[in-house]
């Protein structure tokens, strides 16, 4: 285990307090992931191609949450694009995949549960969920 994913993984789990409790994203988490992401490029570990195709995808959500009124968050948007610098394409999609299911399954529970489809939830602690799970599964 690496800092910087140790200080990815703070910087998610502060985002997903933060978006629990106020419902917003400071632009300060983002930025710290994608100096993770730039820093990993310089080492090596990462290809430019990689992340600028990662950071594509954080460009396509934001586009979404401008046509749908935020639907998406543009916060949710902005994170998915500086995880997508830090992890690049194919990681970013694996991991958007858990997210994904995670937030269906929970969208679904809170259906059963109160009927009530106008309830929306905080995107970001399904985005840690879904880092977590994926970086878990990708070292076994």
């Amino acid at each position: 285990m690496t800092i910087i994913f140790i200080i990815i993984v703070c910087t998610l789990a502060i985002l997903s307090l933060t978006d629990i409790r106020r419902r917003e994203v400071t632009l300060v988490g983002p930025l710290i992931i994608a100096s993770a992401g730039i820093i990993e490029i310089f080492m090596g570990n990462q290809s430019m191609a990689g992340a600028l195709s990662g950071l594509l995808i954080g460009a396509v959500f934001y586009v979404a949450a401008v046509i749908t009124g935020e639907s998406i968050g543009k916060g949710d948007a902005i994170l998915l694009g500086c995880l997508g610098i830090y992890l690049g394409l194919e990681r970013l999609l694996y991991i958007m995949l858990i997210t994904g299911m995670a937030l269906f399954l929970s969208a679904a529970v809170l259906f059963a549960i109160k009927r009530n489809r106008k309830q929306k939830l905080p995107m970001i602690p399904f985005i840690f969920v879904g880092f977590l799970g994926g970086m878990l599964i990708e070292k076994i």
